[in-house]
């Protein structure tokens, strides 16, 4: 009897297991995704497991979604480490280099947090985009996302319609409002529509380094 009982909650912990792990709502290009030395392409359906990376070429977008119906997407030439479980770590991502998108369901005692090498954003429900090279943009279309710099304590909140420059080892410059942001493609759903993000970050980037000096 206690051997069918231990066998039964192996059962159980194994499939709370599985079901802590992020699935592929849509894959366009070349998008890659497994454990960072043994990357292999992906498909709708497949699914990525916690700690694992994902990442995307230079045609390549990916619509990654939680099990508490979270969503980001991978725009091209990024790549991202993959946190799932909430109980281990907040649950988001961290990204290595490229840019995200996220729109991260509400849930009171649950923080989604997407980190970069300088920036550390965390949010309990709404919609923001974050990109990373060298320094990091975050701007919000929904809610308020609270974000610092990896290395302070002080952290800044920015609001809908706004965004932030964050430099490693300088405080968060107050958040302003880009209009080039309004061209940013928010759409994850491909049932209404397009979701390919066109925007040229790398040009974007040199504006945003401009504007803060």
């Amino acid at each position: 009897m206690i051997q069918r009982i231990f066998l039964l909650s192996l059962c159980f912990f194994a499939a709370l297991s599985a079901a802590e792990d992020v699935g592929i709502v849509i894959a366009k290009g070349q998008v890659l995704a497994g454990p960072k030395d043994n990357l292999k392409a992906v498909k709708i359906g497949s699914r990525i497991e916690d700690g694992q990376t994902v990442k995307t070429g230079a045609d390549g977008l990916v619509i990654l979604r939680y099990t508490d119906d979270s969503k980001v997407k991978l725009k091209e030439n990024s790549e991202v480490v993959i946190h799932a479980i909430p109980a281990k770590a907040p649950q988001g991502l961290e990204i290595v280099i490229g840019a995200v998108f996220a729109s991260v369901s509400k849930h009171p005692n649950q923080k989604f947090e997407v980190k970069t090498p300088t920036g550390v954003a965390g949010v309990r429900g709404t919609q923001f985009f974050t990109a990373y090279d060298k320094q990091t943009w975050m701007c919000v279309e929904e809610g308020q996302v609270e974000i610092s710099e990896s290395k302070l304590a002080k952290s800044t909140l920015v609001n809908a319609g706004f965004g932030v420059l964050v430099e490693a080892g300088k405080e968060i410059a107050p958040p302003k409002k880009y209009a080039w942001t309004k061209k940013l493609n928010w759409n994850m759903d491909p049932e209404s529509g397009d979701v390919t993000d066109k925007t040229k970050i790398d040009s974007e980037y040199k504006m945003l380094k401009r504007d803060y000096d």
